[in-house]
Formats: C-alpha cells, structure tokens, sequence
C-alpha cells in the first residue's frame, strides 16, 4: 500500500499521536509516511465541518453575524480590519490567530453584502461602550 492510500484511510489514533509527539520532541523529525496521515485527518476533518459559514443565533452575540459556531462577530473583524490596512495574514496574526484566511473573508464578503447590518451592530457596540465609559466615570 502506497503512503497516500495509507494515509487517506487509515484515522489517527491517540496512540498514533502520542508516539508522534514522542518522536518529534526526541529526534525532532516525522516520516513522509506520518505527515501523510496527519494532512488527511486534517482533511477529513475540515470535511466534516463544512466550510465556514455565517451565521445568525439569537442566544449568541445579540443574534449578530458570527463567523461559524464561534464568538467572533463580522463587526469584530470590520471594526479592526482598517487598523491591519485591511490585510488579512496581519489582522488574523494580530487579531484572530484561530481563524482561517477564508473565514475572514468570509465576514468581509459579509460585510460587503450586508453594510448596512454591521453599521447597525457597530453603532450599537459604540453606543454601549459610551455609556459604559459614563457610568464609569460618574
């Protein structure tokens, strides 16, 4: 059986991982064979999500735009994007490590379809932070 056959077949099991991170830590190197594997789990897993999606809960974020099943809202990204000049390795290195390049834009395609939707939600977040600063400060 051919490395790449192996590895689109064969799921990694916890003792595969742990081996691995053995080895990896004593001699600081995997095989082909190993990388292989770790690129279809990967796969198999990106696959079993789905792609990233925008979505709207009520019980989440006020029932703002979120980027899939997390806590990140469209307007997160639109509010810091300008600050990154809009580039999106820099904003996701800076800003949003555990997001894709594909998520965040994604949540600009969003905004581009929706801006008057995340004017909404960026108003409001504004207006709240404003009247945070006053009960703070009176």
């Amino acid at each position: 059986m051919e490395a790449n056959d192996l590895a689109s077949r064969t799921p990694l099991s916890e003792n595969d991982l742990s081996r691995w991170e053995k080895d990896v830590r004593e001699n600081g190197t995997w095989s082909a064979e190993e990388v292989l594997r770790l690129i279809a789990e990967i796969r198999r897993l990106r696959n079993r999500l789905g792609p990233p999606r925008i979505v709207h809960e009520p019980d989440r974020c006020s029932g703002d735009a979120t980027i899939g099943e997390t806590r990140i809202c469209v307007w997160h990204v639109i509010a810091l994007a300008p600050r990154y000049s809009w580039s999106l390795e820099q904003l996701r290195e800076h800003e949003f490590p555990d997001l894709s390049h594909e998520e965040l834009q994604l949540a600009v395609d969003y905004h581009q379809a929706h801006p008057e939707e995340i004017a909404v939600s960026l108003e409001r977040e504004r207006q709240l932070r404003e009247r945070r600063r006053v009960v703070v400060a009176g």
